[in-house]
């Protein structure tokens, strides 16, 4: 067949993209709980919560020319550290699951990684996994403040979405 201009996706690159401002206006943009890392998952995560499509756009090119193959182990380190972080918010924020399943589900992870580093002797590994993961929880007041925000948004799309499903108007009130 004959390709599109456009496809629908559920999640883009934050490297390029464009972006309604009636969105970020209405919803925000990066979630400020993320210093670097899934914060561009966590946007895309929140537009497929409203009645807004996400598409890529095969005629659109871009160029990413920063890198971090060639940076010294140290910098490497912290940017897992960072990576850890905004993983577990991500995970934390995820409305799909409840907030205590969610928890519950990083402290695996996070006794499954120590353990696992204990065994191999990697403490400086396990210290970064577990320092990352108690900086996410000491977000969590910020968390459950977002997690309401976004149930809010998700609930409103819903209606929405109900109101347009009935448009006959023969419902009884």
């Amino acid at each position: 067949g004959e390709l599109k201009d456009h496809y629908r996706i559920k999640i883009a690159s934050g490297a390029c993209f464009a972006i309604r401002c009636e969105i970020i206006k209405r919803d925000g943009f990066f979630d400020e709980l993320y210093f670097m890392y899934d914060e561009d998952d966590d946007l895309f995560r929140r537009i497929g919560y409203t009645d807004y499509r996400i598409v890529i756009a095969l005629r659109a090119r871009m160029a990413h020319r920063h890198s971090n193959s060639d940076i010294n182990s140290d910098k490497r380190f912290q940017i897992e550290c960072w990576q850890r972080s905004s993983q577990v918010v991500f995970v934390l924020k995820d409305l799909d699951h409840g907030l205590f399943y969610n928890f519950t589900k990083v402290i695996a992870h996070l006794v499954f990684d120590c353990s696992r580093n204990i065994v191999r002797l990697n403490l400086n590994t396990c210290a970064m996994c577990f320092w990352s993961d108690i900086k996410s929880l000491l977000k969590l007041p910020r968390i459950v403040q977002s997690r309401r925000r976004e149930i809010r948004i998700k609930s409103e799309r819903r209606d929405a979405v109900a109101v347009v499903a009935g448009g006959s108007g023969d419902r009884e009130s």
